[in-house]
């Protein structure tokens, strides 16, 4: 059993699937797992896009950010 606020996680993993979707090219890899680490889940969003540069990192959660991928 995981405590947790469901909405919040719900919109974390909607946002993240609805980039990685976007900004991998046709071809590439979307991926989700789920790790059981004592007592949290780890999950885990990776795709094969273009990715976030370093200095963009740091807004990836700040509201009503928006972040470019790298060209």
């Amino acid at each position: 059993m995981v405590f947790a606020d469901i909405s919040l996680v719900d919109r974390v993993i909607q946002n993240l699937m609805d980039n990685a979707l976007k900004f991998t090219p046709i071809g590439g890899t979307v991926g989700i797992s789920l790790e059981k680490m004592n007592d949290a889940v780890k999950i885990k969003i990776s795709d094969t896009g273009r990715g976030i540069s370093k200095e963009q990192q740091s807004y990836i959660f700040e509201r009503y950010q928006k972040i470019i991928p790298i060209q």
